[in-house]
């Protein structure tokens, strides 16, 4: 068993290699250098009118676009209730326009790699059947918005004996924001702009419902207490600007707080962005549900959720309807100290005492009809028909998590170590940084946190302040004015 393992660790290290083959300093690989990502016009000023760049989401654009379209000629042929069905395209039209940003930093990150690794991503990620009669299947993301957008150090450029030392230029990664800047959204995208062409049409819609006298509700075809829908908005409203407001004061800490080097940090709160290499502690292993099949290797941090799809009859023997959901059976985290290596030097990062963390879009994906024996799946059928459940039809298990060689941003907080404890290290404890660790203690007014990605690719999935604030306020706002019409 131990010659198996460490013959899947040194293949899953060879195809790490593989990955970061292309990854060399932009002005070596002759593909992308640093000027391409300022002419990518990271700050986005006041408006910008995003489009979809990706052809599934480009289905879902066109879907809302029609049915806002479909709605309003209805209601010009006297059917105000159609109101509700351009509010509904609307928002598909909102949540099918990326980010300020997205699509210009996806160009450049599609250019910017380089055609071994776009050879190799395409063995490691999509669909793959595993087992057809077991209807066992896996998927990874053909698009990380969260991976590199320019290219980064592979291992075979890394300093394997001294893991604080600077890299062989001693510059910064090409995406650390020494050298790119800090992009800043559009205070109002598409995203926006539907959201509130969506939001008005509910609100018309709703009011005309309440005016409504009960014969014109039944002959409409609507039944119970119109009153109720009133209490939609502000219920919606209030949640998301709780949600809202947490994620601009997020935003707002990444776009005032200055990067630090690595190799001139201090002691206090610090903006870090580097590379996950590997610390004294090395990397660690994911069995996601214990299944061999399901392992993933080079990891410094995951968590995985295991799912089942249950499903159950409510209702009269007449009129019965199938409920199903999704529900969380299983889960685990784990996270192992890590460097983070900017370019200029490495620094361990205690991941274990962070207890924030944004993982990103997920790894990877296994869906089964069964699961992993027949023992678990009897069992876990029995436990669900007790708990009055349903029926399992399916289960799903979802890795997300850090890897050696993946980009990161930590907002952190840097604590002194010990002379003797950097020495036992076989660390040079005249440079700065050896003596130095980040763990995740928050400070005032600063949330310490891990994201997967670099600051750039982060803040380039944002939507701004405003429209993470101000559009749910303006919901809330809409909803009370029901109340007093």
């Amino acid at each position: 068993m131990g010659h198996l393992a460490e013959e899947a660790r040194l293949h899953a290290w060879k195809r790490l290699r593989i990955l970061h083959k292309g990854h060399l300093h932009p002005l070596t690989t002759g593909t992308m250098t640093d000027a391409s990502i300022d002419q990518a016009s990271l700050d986005r000023g006041f408006f910008h009118f995003s489009i979809p760049y990706i052809w599934w989401m480009w289905l879902i654009w066109g879907l809302g676009l029609a049915l806002a379209i479909a709605g309003f000629v209805f209601v010009g042929m006297g059917d105000v209730g159609m109101f509700a069905l351009s509010g509904f395209g609307f928002l598909m039209l909102a949540f099918s326009s990326p980010g300020s940003l997205e699509a210009a930093l996806h160009n450049v990150r599609k250019n910017a790699i380089s055609s071994d690794e776009l050879e190799a991503q395409a063995k490691e990620r999509g669909y793959e059947m595993q087992s057809w009669w077991l209807q066992r299947s896996s998927y990874a993301p053909t698009n990380d918005p969260n991976d590199w957008i320019l290219s980064a150090p592979g291992p075979t450029l890394w300093n394997k004996e001294d893991i604080y030392a600077a890299d062989e230029s001693g510059e910064p990664l090409a995406e650390h924001p020494h050298k790119v800047g800090t992009p800043r959204p559009a205070t109002m995208s598409a995203f926006g702009l539907f959201s509130i062409a969506s939001i008005g049409c509910f609100l018309f819609w709703t009011w005309k419902i309440i005016a409504m006298t009960p014969e014109e509700l039944a002959e409409a075809g609507g039944s119970g207490d119109p009153a109720l829908l009133k209490w939609i908005m502000p219920i919606l409203g209030i949640i998301g600007l709780l949600v809202g407001w947490y994620q601009a004061k997020m935003l707002a800490q990444m776009l005032d707080t200055p990067t630090s080097l690595i190799r001139s940090m201090a002691v206090g709160s610090n903006e870090l962005v580097g590379q996950v290499r590997p610390a004294q502690e090395g990397d660690m292993t994911a069995a996601v549900g214990g299944a061999p099949h399901r392992t993933v290797h080079n990891m410094v941090a995951y968590k995985w959720t295991h799912e089942v799809y249950e499903c159950r009859t409510t209702g009269m023997e007449s009129n019965e309807t199938e409920v199903c959901d999704w529900r969380v059976v299983e889960q685990e985290q784990d996270s192992n100290t890590f460097m983070l290596h900017d370019g200029t030097g490495g620094i361990r990062i205690l991941s274990e005492s962070f207890k924030r963390w944004d993982w990103g879009n997920f790894l990877k994906r296994w869906e089964s009809k069964h699961d992993d024996t027949i023992g678990k799946e009897l069992f876990g059928q029995m436990a669900s028909k007790l708990m009055g459940q349903g029926k399992i039809k399916k289960h799903r298990w979802t890795l997300w998590g850090l890897r050696i060689g993946n980009p990161v941003y930590v907002m952190g907080n840097t604590i002194p170590r010990s002379r003797e404890e950097a020495e036992a290290e076989g660390c040079d404890a005249s440079v700065q940084h050896t003596l130095l660790n980040v763990n995740g203690e928050d400070a005032p007014g600063v949330k310490t946190i891990i994201r997967r990605g670099t600051e750039l690719s982060n803040l380039g999935t944002m939507r701004s302040g405003f429209e993470m604030v101000i559009i749910p306020a303006i919901m809330l706002l809409g909803g009370i004015t029901l109340f007093l019409v």
